[in-house]
């Protein structure tokens, strides 16, 4: 596992084809740090590129853009299991296989039951 967390849990969604594979609490947990600790690294920063530091501009941006990604990457991986899980109740029926359920989060599965 690299420290590329929401671009691994793609990865595994798209390594499982048609299956919806275990959902990572564990990376989604990672991500939202990462992104935590990028914002308030920015905000100290753009305190001090306001008061006249421009030299952060571009470490502002950077990690503005990192945080945007990651915010796609998390849309992508939610939205993929999603259409993952409304096709399986389409070809499976109402009713998902005790092993399917145990790979949704708990979210998931009360998408499922509505």
């Amino acid at each position: 596992m690299s420290d590329n967390w929401a671009v691994d849990m793609i990865n595994d969604l798209w390594k499982s084809k048609d299956k919806i594979p275990q959902y990572r609490y564990d990376g989604m947990r990672m991500v939202f740090e990462e992104m935590k600790t990028l914002y308030q690294s920015n905000q100290v920063d753009v305190k001090a590129a306001i008061e006249g530091d421009t030299e952060l501009h571009t470490v502002i941006q950077a990690r503005h853009l990192s945080i945007q990604r990651n915010k796609r990457c998390l849309t992508a991986y939610l939205y993929n299991r999603l259409v993952r899980l409304k096709h399986l109740r389409w070809k499976a029926g109402s009713v998902l296989s005790a092993e399917v359920r145990a790979n949704l989060s708990d979210q998931e599965v009360k998408f499922d039951q509505r």
